[in-house]
């Protein structure tokens, strides 16, 4: 018998949990409203303002979860601090948006409370995650199905999903005549840690029903694939196979459906089985013995790095502080990096630390939890080293409200009932 299902459970409450994490995950694959407003700002900070209003704050996270809101509630004050107080800027870098820097390290903590608000009040745990793993693995199996149609010269206009600003209209045009392909999404490192946590959230979900788990994991295969990104291909598949495998059951006859999953993703995105895909020929680089660094890491790594102006940046202005929730205006893809640009070398520390705090929450929350939280503290670590993974927009959020509720909250990892 799991541990939440020891515990007494209120159905009436368990149900406005059900739709409360219901409508957060739906908003999370929702368009930008108006400007840029996204669907998923409102629901989050609406529920929470609704949340405090009725009075319906038991908040209860375990000694992990009140360890990690710790950290990032100290990078957040050191970023507010830099808005309030801004340095001089020396860089050649002008400053970025403060509200988009603030709303990237508000909304974690929003999300955790209310997934601490949730588990304060609901015991089942188990129907709420599901709920979420649901509704994520098919609306990324849906994404997959744009962007096959996508491949085959349909067209359907998601300006509405690639965000307000014509930058992004143009990068997601320019990355589909390099042949990746990502949906909705307008970059494919936001796709592929979505595509990455579906394909581990899958396995939660239908690991005992291998009929089904197999062909939806193909299907997200295939998606992962068309976006070419790195996060997906050497994180998140990998992770997502691994757990296929390990599944308590026939492991040889999981083992022979993770090779065919993998195989036949390949095939579809590659073959003629699709409309002639123009990304083929950068995914098969990325394959070759002569990669490179740069070419693994988009350029991030290596004797030229684009991290360096970042980095270089902030250690010569603030290197104890940064510069801010406004951050600098040039790429920082990596979690530890735009830590260090908005709260400096503390800000780092603290990355580091919830990172390392996730990792051992999920991997000592309940059994029922456990290769879930895990599989997706893994994603979050490995992907911070290319993307600002913990901060991203939707992914972000789909991470969070998972962890919340399996690995962070104090339902997490009990035993015994309130």
């Amino acid at each position: 018998m799991s541990q939440t299902s020891q515990l007494a459970v209120s159905p009436a409450k368990n149900r406005r949990a059900i739709v409360i994490t219901a409508v957060i995950t739906l908003a999370a694959f929702g368009p930008y409203l108006t400007g840029s407003i996204r669907t998923e700002q409102v629901a989050i900070y609406g529920y929470v303002v609704v949340l405090a209003a009725i009075g319906w704050v038991r908040y209860r996270p375990n000694l992990y979860g009140g360890g990690v809101a710790a950290l990032w509630i100290i990078m957040l004050v050191i970023s507010v601090i830099g808005v309030v107080a801004p340095v001089a800027n020396t860089s050649p870098y002008q400053f970025g948006r403060p509200l988009a820097g603030i709303d990237n390290l508000l909304g974690p903590i929003a999300i955790l409370a209310i997934t601490w608000a949730l588990t304060g009040s609901t015991a089942n745990n188990e129907t709420i995650v599901r709920t979420v793993c649901g509704i994520t693995v098919w609306a990324m199996a849906a994404n997959t199905a744009l962007e096959i149609w996508a491949v085959a010269g349909g067209h359907i206009d998601l300006s509405s999903w690639h965000g307000p600003q014509t930058l992004a209209l143009t990068s997601a045009e320019r990355l589909e005549v390099m042949g990746r392909f990502c949906g909705i999404f307008s970059q494919p490192t936001d796709a592929g840690l979505l595509f990455s946590i579906a394909v581990v959230a899958v396995v939660h979900l239908y690991r005992q029903r291998p009929w089904l788990l197999v062909p939806v994991m193909i299907i997200l295969a295939v998606g992962g694939i068309l976006t070419v990104s790195k996060t997906f291909l050497f994180v998140g598949l990998p992770v997502g196979i691994y757990q296929m495998i390990k599944v308590r059951g026939n492991r040889k006859s999981r083992a022979v459906a993770a090779i065919v999953t993998l195989l036949t993703g390949g095939a579809l995105a590659q073959t003629s089985i699709l409309p002639a895909w123009s990304g083929e020929d950068y995914l098969l680089r990325l394959f070759t013995m002569d990669g490179s660094l740069e070419l693994f890491t988009a350029g991030r790594y290596g004797s030229e790095s684009s991290l360096s102006g970042a980095v270089d940046a902030v250690m010569s202005i603030a290197p104890f502080g940064g510069v801010g929730a406004q951050g600098l205006a040039v790429a920082y893809d990596s979690g530890p990096v735009e830590a260090l640009v908005m709260a400096g070398l503390v800000g780092v520390v603290c990355y580091v630390g919830i990172t390392l705090l996730i990792v051992r929450a999920a991997w000592k929350s309940a059994p029922e939890f456990r290769r879930l939280a895990t599989g997706l503290g893994l994603i979050a670590a490995a992907a911070s080293a290319g993307a600002p993974a913990l901060t991203a927009n939707r992914a972000g959020t789909i991470l969070w409200l998972i962890l919340g509720l399996t690995a962070l909250s104090s339902r997490s990892d009990r035993r015994d009932g309130p």
